[in-house]
């Protein structure tokens, strides 16, 4: 096989590809974004009435969509933990209790 005949094929797979692959990213981007309709809210209240779930809470009716959350974990060290949550951790073992 021709090498320039291989690549011609491979780009335009990978074009194809490329456009298949965004057209799923859009229809899974408007789905996150939306609004459910008034049908599905009522599918949602006949489900929960169904498995005797009762929320006692308005449900807004509009929609602001709302930035990523950002995320940061703290690194505690063992002497932190110790200190904060093991001080009066009393431990039985066998026929003694010892406090930590």
């Amino acid at each position: 096989m021709d090498w320039s005949k291989a690549k011609t094929i491979l780009i335009i797979i990978f074009a194809v590809l490329n456009l298949i692959l965004y057209m799923g990213n859009l229809s899974i981007a408007e789905t996150n974004n939306s609004v459910p309709s008034f049908a599905d809210m009522s599918k949602m209240g006949e489900i929960l009435k169904e498995n005797n779930i009762v929320v006692n809470a308005k449900i807004p009716d509009d929609y602001k969509p709302m930035p990523m959350l950002l995320v940061k974990l703290k690194d505690y060290s063992k002497g932190y933990i110790d200190e904060n949550f093991f001080k009066r951790l009393k431990v039985r073992v066998k026929w003694r209790w010892f406090t930590l």
